[in-house]
Formats: structure tokens, C-alpha cells, sequence
């Protein structure tokens, strides 16, 4: 089922934008396969429910007021660094017989037999993949099976991966997206530990060394400038 997104045209811009933010909406751009840039406000609720579901890779029909609705991807966000509220979206209009190249989120299902019943620790080395299709071929996620994972020796390459038809992955096919480690013993956290301990007190160690150096130097200057002999007046 096609993920629909209403827009208005944008009348607001720059400054004007925080009364609108205000409002509930937020601004948009449209560009790419379209005749000009469309500027665009969204509402914000119904924003959010669809990129919930849709991320950045998987198409959306933007029906801009009574026109025809345009595919688009959503493109680029930025974000409020408080709030953490949209503060505006970028979407490319696309050209569905031209490939494009997006990142499709890693889905992982099943249950590693190492993990549960070796008391192994699971490690993920991915959470998402670039990907390369037609638009029409877009998928959100990757599914990565985990009860391909047994035993510790077992792993799970990019090029194990079951993709959808139509789908290419452009990343190296031989890296490890997860495998299973063996639990460590008491020992072992007991020497973490003490690792992690002395790396802390050596960076105290040094930053203390750096701020007496500065210390130092900074008396040192002082000093120098009341040695310096004043110039007499002519």
C-alpha cells in the first residue's frame, strides 16, 4: 500500500518559518525530477506517522493540494538539537526508471542457538545497508537471519544476505554484519576491568601534566615580563 503525505505551498520563508513551526507545520522542499524547486509546509503529526514507516528509503506519494501526487524519498532532515523536533525536510522528486542508491535499515529475526544456549554475546557490526535499484524495487528494511548463528565460529556476511529481487547491495560483500562472541570469565572481566582503570588514570595522569605544564609556562611569562627592563622616556 502507497505511504501518502498531504503538503500545502509554502508561503512562509526564513525567519517566517518559527511562526509556522508554531503552527504545527513544518517547511519542505521538492527537487529533483520536478520543473523547479517546490517549496512546501507539512503538517507535523502526519509528517512523523510517515517517516516513522517510511525512514529515507522507501517512496512516498506527496499529493501536493488538488495536483497530481509526485514519488519522492525523503532526502535530508534537520533536527532540532533540544527538541529534537523536525525542523525541516528535504525530498527528491524521482525518476522511477532511473536506479538510485538509498540505506535500507537491518531487520534482525530469529534467535542465535550460541546465544541462548552458549551464553554467547551477540555483536552487530551493521544496522543499515546501502542498497541500489529502481525506485519501484525500494525496501525499507533487510531481514538478517540470526539462527544462522550456532556456534562462535559462525558469522553473517553482507553476501549472506537475502535481498529482495531487483535489490544490489553496494558495500563489500565479505564484511561481517554480526556473529556471536564468547562469553568472557570472571578473569578476563577482572583484567577488562583493570584495563579500563588504568587507561583512565593515565589520561588523568596526562591532562594533569598538560595543566601544570601550561601552569608553568604562563608563571614563567609572567615572571619574564617583570624582568623585562622598561624603556626610559625621552
Amino acid at each position: 500500500m502507497a505511504l501518502v503525505l498531504d503538503a500545502k505551498k509554502r508561503t512562509h520563508f526564513q525567519k517566517q518559518n518559527r511562526s509556522l513551526r508554531s503552527e504545527g507545520s513544518i517547511p519542505a522542499v521538492v527537487y529533483g525530477k520536478v520543473k523547479e524547486n517546490l517549496h512546501i509546509q507539512l503538517d507535523e503529526g502526519e509528517f512523523r506517522k510517515i517517516y516513522q514507516k517510511a525512514g529515507e528509503s522507501t517512496l512516498v506519494d506527496l499529493r501536493l493540494e488538488k495536483e497530481q501526487p509526485i514519488k519522492v524519498i525523503i532526502q535530508d532532515m534537520q533536527w532540532d538539537p533540544v527538541k529534537h523536533n523536525p525542523l525541516h525536510v528535504d525530498f527528491l522528486a524521482i525518476d522511477m526508471n532511473k536506479k538510485l542508491t538509498a540505506e535500507a535499515d537491518l531487520q534482525f529475526v530469529g534467535e542465535s542457538k550460541a546465544v541462548k544456549e552458549l551464553g554467547g554475546i551477540l555483536v552487530k557490526n551493521h544496522d543499515s545497508l546501502g542498497i541500489e535499484c529502481l525506485p519501484g524495487d525500494l525496501v525499507h528494511e533487510i531481514e538478517v537471519n540470526l539462527s544462522l548463528l550456532a556456534t562462535f565460529d559462525d558469522r553473517v556476511t553482507i553476501g549472506d544476505l537475502k535481498l529482495p529481487q531487483g535489490v544490489v547491495c553496494t558495500e563489500n560483500p565479505e564484511e561481517v554484519v554480526v556473529f556471536v562472541e564468547e562469553p568472557r570469565s570472571e578473569k578476563e572481566l577482572e583484567e577488562l576491568d583493570t584495563q579500563v582503570d588504568t587507561e583512565v588514570k593515565d589520561v588523568e595522569v596526562e591532562e594533569k601534566g598538560k595543566q601544570e605544564e601550561e601552569g608553568e609556562e604562563a608563571t614563567a611569562g609572567e615572571e619574564q615580563k617583570k624582568e623585562e627592563p622598561k624603556e626610559e622616556k625621552k
